[in-house]
């Protein structure tokens, strides 16, 4: 019985001199991490604050170069009124209260003598440039598609007599068809012949969304588009258009596509109804051009008899598909 209680303090004992070690282990592994981070923390204050000298020192040299660079320009445009001043070797250093010298920074290199190369271009006095560089009229003609170059824009396989274009249709590679002359109400909206032309430009991006047959589905970042300064228009993810339902929601007035399907009496009366500081004559002019002359005009009234002929639950689920001819 005796043995093996000595046994048993003997075990507990060497256990507790392990757990004793174990600890001891940690805690010395716990000083070393502080001890390396404590150091880290000062390495990384003596550097930031060898940095912020350096800023101080780069920032003094660059003021007294620009106030030498001025004072030289002065001197050299007028002589005899400024005369130059003595080098800075020349001048005695002046004492200061012993008071005062621990407080002042370290005294700077002389800077005057830095040529004038060495400041900054954006900080040197603008100066008018010697010989501008024109690149002449724009009046050179393209013989394939009559667009207008800088004479500088020829292709090196252009000649004196006929000169050769790349950028507008590739030398006559690309041929794009003319646009069908627009009605003559409409044109002249454009060409100031119109006693509406004025109102019509000035309002002229309204005027397009009230005759839009869709609305345009983007996500607009409120970030940029909030913010102080000049208006910017930035997106995220895709731009795209919405084409919704030929019949409005309940209790709303009928928008974009909704309004074509419509007699033209009563498009222009809701026209007028959504866009109230809209021109009336102005909306009946673009109105009767788009009824005249836009291609997909006719789908919407016809995609409405077909819709009127359908039974009433299944009037929503007619849908219009516009083939590119």
């Amino acid at each position: 019985m005796d043995e093996s209680q000595r046994c048993d303090e003997r075990w507990m004992q060497q256990m507790q001199n392990v757990w004793r070690n174990e600890h001891q282990a940690q805690q010395q592994l716990q000083q070393d991490e502080e001890d390396e981070e404590r150091q880290r923390w000062v390495e990384q204050r003596g550097l930031l604050q060898r940095q912020l000298r350096l800023e101080n020192i780069t920032n003094n040299m660059s003021r007294q170069n620009i106030q030498d660079y001025q004072a030289q320009a002065i001197n050299t445009a007028n002589p005899s009124r400024h005369p130059p001043s003595p080098p800075l070797s020349q001048s005695p250093p002046r004492s200061l209260p012993p008071s005062l010298s621990p407080s002042l920074p370290p005294p700077l290199p002389p800077c005057r003598q830095i040529q004038q190369h060495h400041v900054p271009r954006a900080r040197a006095v603008y100066r008018e440039p010697v010989a501008r560089h024109s690149l002449g009229h724009m009046n050179d003609l393209c013989p394939k598609c009559s667009a207008l170059h800088f004479a500088s824009k020829r292709l090196s396989c252009s000649t004196i007599n006929e000169p050769k274009f790349g950028i507008c249709c590739l030398s006559g590679q690309v041929v794009l068809p003319n646009f069908p002359p627009a009605p003559r109400e409409l044109r002249e909206l454009f060409d100031r012949t119109s006693l509406y032309s004025l109102d019509f430009k000035t309002n002229i991006r309204q005027y397009n969304a009230a005759f839009a047959f869709t609305s345009l589905g983007v996500k607009l970042d409120q970030s940029v588009t909030a913010g102080s300064g000049p208006y910017s228009f930035r997106i995220s993810f895709e731009l795209h258009h919405l084409s919704g339902s030929l019949l409005p929601v309940q209790g709303h007035n009928p928008v974009f596509s909704q309004i074509y399907i419509h007699d033209p009496p009563e498009q222009l009366a809701q026209r007028e109804e959504n866009n109230r500081n809209l021109t009336p004559a102005v909306m009946r002019i673009i109105q009767g051009a788009i009824n005249q002359s836009h291609p997909h005009n006719h789908l919407y009234r016809q995609a409405y008899e077909i819709m009127r002929q359908k039974p009433a639950e299944e009037q929503h689920t007619v849908a219009i598909r516009l083939r590119a001819e």
